[in-house]
Order: C-alpha cells, then sequence, then structure tokens
C-alpha cells in the first residue's frame, strides 16, 4: 500500500513538472531577463516579443532540458524607432537547485550571454542570477507559475577604439501559463540598458511575452 501510494505521488509531481512551459528567451539583448525556477524535459521552441526603452525585439528560441540542466539559445531582430535593425543573439545555462512545499517552490541558478551591435556599437551582456517560482496546476493539463529573480549583470560596450564595461544589479518578474501540457504562454518585466551606446548604468523598463511547444511533454 505504502509503494502504490508513493508511485502515485510520484507520478503526480512529474505530472506538474511537465505543466508549466517557460518560453525559451535564453539571454537576447532586448528581453527581460525570465527565468522560472522550473523547467520541462526534452525540446522546447518558442516565440518571444520585446518592448521598451524605445525598440522592440522579436526572437526565435529553443531550450533542452537534460537531467537537471536548462540549456536554451536564440537569435532575432532588434528594431529600434529610428535606425536599422540588428541581429541579436543570446544563451544561458539554468539549473534548479531545491524544490519545497512537495515541489511546487523551487529555486534555480543560471547564467548566460547575449549579444548585439547597433551604430557601431558593440554591447556583451552577461546576467548571473537565481530565480525563485512556485507553481500550481489545475486540471489535468494545465497550470501556471509566478517567478523572481535577482541579478547581477555585466556589460561590456566597444566600438570606435572605445570600450566600457559595468556590473549593475537587476531584476525580473514573471508568470508563465500552460493552456495544455505542450503550449504555454510567458509575461514578464524587468530593467535592461539600451545596447547602441556607451552609458551602460542607464536602463529602462522593459516588457517581454512569449509562446512556447514541448516537443518532450506527453
Amino acid at each position: 500500500m505504502h509503494a502504490r501510494t508513493l508511485a502515485r505521488s510520484l507520478a503526480s509531481l512529474l505530472a506538474a513538472s511537465s505543466l508549466v512551459l517557460h518560453a525559451a528567451s535564453a539571454q537576447v539583448p532586448g528581453l527581460p531577463v525570465l527565468q522560472n525556477a522550473f523547467g520541462n524535459p526534452g525540446l522546447s521552441a518558442a516565440f518571444d516579443y520585446g518592448s521598451g526603452g524605445g525598440a522592440s525585439t522579436y526572437v526565435g528560441a529553443a531550450s533542452y532540458g537534460a537531467g537537471r540542466l536548462i540549456l536554451s539559445g536564440g537569435v532575432g531582430a532588434f528594431v529600434p524607432d529610428t535606425g536599422s535593425t540588428a541581429a541579436s543573439f543570446g544563451a544561458r545555462v539554468a539549473l534548479p537547485l531545491v524544490s519545497f512545499m512537495g515541489g511546487s517552490l523551487g529555486v534555480a541558478a543560471f547564467a548566460g550571454v547575449g549579444g548585439v551591435t547597433l551604430h557601431d556599437v558593440s554591447t556583451t551582456q552577461v546576467p548571473l542570477g537565481a530565480a525563485v517560482g512556485w507553481r500550481h496546476r489545475f486540471g489535468a493539463t494545465r497550470g501556471f507559475s509566478i517567478y523572481a529573480a535577482p541579478i547581477v549583470n555585466y556589460q561590456r560596450a566597444s566600438g570606435g577604439g572605445e570600450s566600457e564595461s559595468a556590473w549593475t544589479f537587476q531584476y525580473s518578474v514573471g508568470a508563465d501559463l500552460a493552456l495544455t501540457r505542450r503550449l504555454g504562454l510567458t509575461i514578464g518585466v524587468g530593467p535592461a540598458s539600451q545596447p547602441g551606446h556607451f552609458e551602460l548604468d542607464d536602463t529602462d523598463t522593459m516588457f517581454g511575452a512569449g509562446i512556447a511547444w514541448a516537443f518532450g511533454v506527453r
């Protein structure tokens, strides 16, 4: 009897872990640094949109959950209100560390790198942070999660024989909604420095949204 109860509990926990699908925004400039404390196994694909600071960003991304590691990467278009569109990229690795409350509350560490060249200035950012997330399921195939992350962000801008670098403290807050076991939505907000200039301490509020499809969830 105890073995059957334990098996049912483990099955319920594994099912709940696949209910919240995070849009794989990686670490692309122009998007807030959104990181959940949970991930789904296997391959996921996403389309992400960011807006703020006089620019919009469109990103195609993918992530892969292998064991405890969550790897993600993406490429996109950074579209300023004035000036030319620039290609952007990003990659991130996240590692869930601990969970509490039967798997409903979790903590994950993450690190990423991303870059874009705009107005002949190349900007690279390397965020390091920890995400705290809470998730809840409703129904057989749906669920939601809310999460927040303090972030220490290293940034470097270079161009025209000039370079600047800075460490800044940032944060992000986001929410994921699993519409089915495979389809999920993400929204979030956080500050970020605008690429294309050397004033790295100046930040704008960035809003982000994404839609994700998980191939590895049954």
